[in-house]
């Protein structure tokens, strides 16, 4: 039930001592503290008035879950708390788990956008902070506070939202940077996103090696966006591992596709994010989605820049680790030549793919990139790493990539990346060749 009036701190703390006196034997007793996010979004795009409509529609979708929660003589309260938080006073736990399967419920609650009486849409997403006791004589006031920190912990870790205007710019900068955040928002849900596909060739027979999936989004507003648009947004926004696992499904889906139509394997490789690189999850999601997709692990590429593994901690190795187990393939974007990175991924990832950084690409012989280059190039192969050559924009450029031995390329001047549609005559080509050889 919603406890009537404006709620607040004395509420919540009644609400919870009133759980914690009708407390069964061997029962306990849960409170969640629970924030919508962002709503900052709704105030100052749409004025305050739409806020607290907001506010409303999400408490009462609350309401709704928790509805069934508890004995008819002892159901779950909701309580508004400070601010745009809610508190849910949970009773008769058998267990800690039960209160985590409530938080789940909650947390689905904003599965679909918050539509307005104005007609617009709001993708917000809840927060939760939780804490449970079985103990005889517990304190509502502790119970609270240790949930409230719970709640608060993801946004000191950064898994809050971003700033609400970024340094710098002027009332219109800010206004879009708002409305951007919005629709990122929207767009997780919209498939508003689209990969554009750029082959990675032998620099010697021009044959196809590979193909790598880029993102990008389809705004309904501003037209095709490229990642530099809207990635550093998406990790502002706690979103990257979202926008990760559509790129990821969609790769696998259109090399499935591929495989199909052209009777052959075509590997697409797929940039990854050092955070997603968590050992306890992401294999397991990797092997799921190509086993769906009936492919072999192998088909699927996974690209780290060099950048986000230095200094890497214990997790992320392992993660690289698992993955080469289970046959995926790991490579380091733009790398630079950092020593230790190259030593850790030779060690748990033997013969791994090497891609070096554009700025390498310079074919100013004998100059700085050019020994920067070949030194590069010398170290990966002493380690065993399969080089590739990034921002062959030239022909000078391919030159210099061949005449430093390496045999694999992608840039501009072999193609520019492309849709789905239009990237199949090239497979075409890329087959018939195959059959060919």
């Amino acid at each position: 039930m919603i406890e009537p009036g404006g709620g607040g701190t004395a509420a919540v703390l009644d609400a919870i001592a009133r759980a914690i006196a009708a407390r069964q034997p061997n029962r306990g007793v849960g409170v969640l503290v629970c924030a919508p996010r962002p709503l900052d979004l709704v105030n100052h795009l749409a004025g305050y008035a739409a806020g607290d409509e907001a506010i409303g529609v999400v408490e009462h979708r609350l309401a709704m879950q928790l509805a069934t929660v508890g004995a008819r003589s002892r159901p779950a309260e909701l309580v508004r708390f400070v601010g745009h938080q809610f508190v849910a006073v949970v009773p008769d736990l058998v267990a800690r788990r039960d209160l985590d399967r409530v938080a789940e419920r909650l947390v689905s609650a904003l599965d679909y956008p918050v539509r307005l009486d104005d007609g617009s849409q709001w993708a917000l997403a809840l927060t939760t902070g939780a804490s449970a006791t079985f103990d005889a004589s517990p304190e509502a006031a502790d119970l609270l506070r240790v949930a409230a920190l719970n709640r608060s912990a993801p946004d000191a870790a950064g898994g809050g939202s971003a700033p609400l205007v970024a340094d710098g710019g002027d009332d219109l900068d800010r206004r879009a940077r708002l409305e951007l955040r919005r629709d990122l928002r929207l767009a997780m849900n919209s498939d508003q996103f689209l990969l554009h596909h750029q082959p990675v060739v032998d620099l010697a027979t021009g044959r196809i090696d590979h193909v790598e999936a880029l993102v990008r989004w389809r705004h309904p507003r501003r037209g095709l966006l490229l990642p530099a648009t809207f990635l550093s947004l998406a990790r502002d926004e706690s979103l990257i591992d979202g926008v990760g696992r559509i790129v990821l499904a969609a790769a696998v889906r259109e090399a499935a596709h591929w495989q199909r139509r052209f009777d052959r394997l075509l590997p697409v490789s797929v940039n990854v994010e050092p955070g997603q690189l968590d050992p306890e999850r992401l294999p397991a999601a990797i092997e799921r989605v190509v086993g769906e997709a009936g492919l072999p692990a192998a088909s699927l590429r996974l690209e780290v820049p060099e950048s986000g593994l230095i200094g890497a901690d214990g997790a992320i190795v392992d993660c690289i680790g698992a993955l080469v187990e289970h046959g995926v393939i790991v490579a380091v974007d733009g790398a630079r030549g950092d020593a230790a990175v190259a030593d850790t991924v030779a060690e748990v990832a033997p013969g791994a793919p090497y891609k070096m950084h554009p700025s390498l690409g310079h074919s100013d012989n004998g100059g700085p990139h050019d020994h920067a280059a070949r030194g590069v190039v010398e170290a990966a192969r002493k380690l065993g790493l399969e080089l590739i050559a990034t921002g062959l924009e030239d022909e000078h450029r391919l030159d210099a990539a061949r005449a430093r031995g390496i045999r694999l390329g992608q840039g501009f001047a072999l193609q520019r990346p492309v849709g789905a549609e239009r990237i199949e005559p090239t497979l075409t080509v890329w087959r018939s060749s195959a059959v060919r050889s």
